[in-house]
Order: structure tokens, then C-alpha cells, then sequence
């Protein structure tokens, strides 16, 4: 790769969807790992540090669209996600112009009743982390 090249890599489902699902898509279960910090460390950022380092441009949580009984809890959904990224290791060195991404697929984390609890909820995560959370 160009040396100024850098990668962006999603977070596996295992961590990013609330559900586990079936070969066609569709929700069959409950998935217990959903939001797991631990394995968003183990299986996703340590790896993503020790293989691609200073070539990271983001480690992207893409949360999978929720189940409506979610959606129903949703300002205690954003303070799991606010947990999860401020216990994210840092990225610098290793990675110093990487930053951690937020993708949400669902308009409701949009919505005027959430939008300004998600906003600071990723600013708290960005001063507790030391990342940068886009």
C-alpha cells in the first residue's frame, strides 16, 4: 500500500448487532455478545492495532438496525454504546491519525428526543478514550 494509504475496518457483527441472524438475514435471536467490550478489545481493536498500526484510518461500530423492543430503550442503548468506545484502548501511537467511528442504521438515534444525549455521550467517550470518535 501507498505509505499514505490507510484502511477503514467495520467491527464484526459478533459485537455490532443486537441480534444473531439467520443464513437469509433476519433475526433469530438475542445475540448475548451485542456491544461486548471485551470482545470489541480482543477481537477487533487489538488485532486491528498489531496488524495494521500506524495504517488505520478508522475502526467503524456499525450498529445493525434494532429490534423495536430496543429502540423503545434507547437513551439506555446510547450510554452502553458511550461505555463500549470509552473503554476502547487508545489508538496512538500505534495508529496516530486513526480514529473510532459511530455508524447508526437507525433514524431514531436522530431523532430531537436523542440526538443531543448520542452527541454527548460520543464527546464524553472521545475525552475519556483519547480517541477521536467521528
Amino acid at each position: 500500500m501507498p505509505a499514505h494509504f490507510r484502511f477503514v475496518v467495520k467491527a464484526p457483527a459478533l459485537v455490532c448487532d443486537a441480534q444473531v441472524r439467520a443464513e437469509d438475514g433476519r433475526g433469530r435471536a438475542p445475540n448475548p455478545a451485542f456491544l461486548s467490550t471485551e470482545l470489541a478489545i480482543r477481537q477487533f481493536v487489538q488485532p486491528a492495532l498489531e496488524g495494521l498500526g500506524d495504517k488505520i484510518g478508522a475502526l467503524v461500530f456499525q450498529i445493525s438496525p434494532l429490534p423495536r423492543h430496543m429502540l423503545a430503550r434507547l437513551p439506555e442503548l446510547i450510554d452502553r454504546i458511550g461505555a463500549l468506545l470509552s473503554a476502547l484502548p487508545r489508538l496512538q501511537p500505534a495508529a496516530p491519525g486513526g480514529v473510532i467511528a459511530l455508524e447508526v442504521r437507525d433514524a431514531a438515534f436522530l431523532a430531537p428526543e436523542h440526538a443531543p444525549h448520542l452527541a454527548r455521550t460520543l464527546r464524553a467517550a472521545r475525552a475519556a478514550s483519547g480517541n477521536r470518535v467521528t
